[in-house]
């Protein structure tokens, strides 16, 4: 920030941790109380703001936003929506073929017969409480918790 939006500042009342002794020297300042000056400055100005006003800033905005999208600065949520979708499912693909290949190498370096159904149980339930990420009971573990008991 330059000096003198600082001083502007602080004629407004941001707040100021400790003053400079001498000329030339930096005054301190409180993060966090000049983040929470600076918040509430902001709303006290969109409290104030006429409808108009904000209805002009609400265009102006929308403005910049196309303007972004034309660039190229920006791209349709939809865009994203399909690449995560196709990610998500090849990622699926990926861990459904995953039980027959571990359980045979594990088998070939364990010497233990390994039983790709449990594995193929844990990356179900994995993949079923990804599936679920977000719904309103996500905070009960235990609907999704696989146990060791399978």
């Amino acid at each position: 920030m330059s000096e003198r939006s600082l001083t502007e500042w602080q004629k407004e009342g941001l707040p100021v941790a400790s003053y400079a002794d001498n000329r030339g020297q930096a005054n301190e300042y409180d993060t966090v109380a000049v983040i929470r000056w600076m918040f509430q400055r902001e709303l006290e100005r969109l409290n104030k703001e006429k409808p108009r006003d904000r209805l002009d800033r609400v265009k102006a905005e929308l403005a910049e936003l196309e303007r972004d999208e034309k660039l190229g600065q920006l791209a349709p949520a939809a865009m994203f929506e399909r690449a995560w979708g196709d990610h998500v499912l090849a990622a699926r693909t990926e861990f459904l073929t995953m039980p027959e290949q571990l359980a045979a190498e594990l088998t070939a370096t364990s010497g233990v017969e390994i039983d790709p159904d449990t594995i193929a149980a844990y990356i179900n339930r994995a993949l079923e409480k990804l599936s679920n990420y977000g719904a309103e009971n996500d905070g009960d573990d235990s609907r999704n918790h696989a146990g060791a008991d399978g």
